[in-house]
């Protein structure tokens, strides 16, 4: 006597028009995912580099409101001071040197109060070219300005 196989052993499925449906719809779907992982890393990347260059203007004009050339007389300090002593150094915590020390990937602008005085306005600016690491080569995007800006009085 034949043995019959209990429902559901050895069933296979049909050849279908479907056949291959899963493996065509994942290879449809895996450059989309990482086009939006590309995407979150590059724009992550920018956000990094505008939070960095707006904590590197405070801390060059925290420099430029406190700074006494010596302990008696106030003197403003001139902006290639707050650019090499305080901003510059910040910046390569986080940017290799090739970078920060290219005039046309970031630039440091510093404008001092007239007249040097308590009460007068120090402004530092910094603007930095963003390149796309990911998204420029894949979809021809183009580097864009990050820029940041902070005024603080003098004591």
């Amino acid at each position: 006597m034949a043995r019959r196989k209990a429902s559901g052993q050895g069933h296979r499925p049909s050849k279908g028009p479907e056949a291959g449906a899963a493996a065509m719809e994942l290879a449809l779907l895996i450059p989309l995912f990482v086009l939006i992982l590309a995407g979150i890393m590059d724009f992550g990347h920018a956000w990094f580099v505008h939070h960095t260059i707006t904590n590197a203007t405070r801390e060059g004009a925290r420099y430029g409101i406190r700074y006494q050339s010596n302990g008696t007389v106030r003197t403003c300090p001139t902006t290639a001071e707050i650019r090499d002593r305080v901003v510059k150094p910040y910046l390569k915590k986080f940017f290799n040197d090739d970078f920060v020390d290219n005039p046309s990937k970031v630039q440091i602008t510093v404008v001092p109060p007239v007249p040097c005085s308590a009460g007068g306005d120090l402004k530092v600016i910094i603007i930095a070219q963003k390149e796309w690491f990911i998204l420029g080569p894949l979809t021809g995007m183009t580097p864009f300005q990050v820029a940041a800006a902070t005024t603080m009085k003098l004591e």
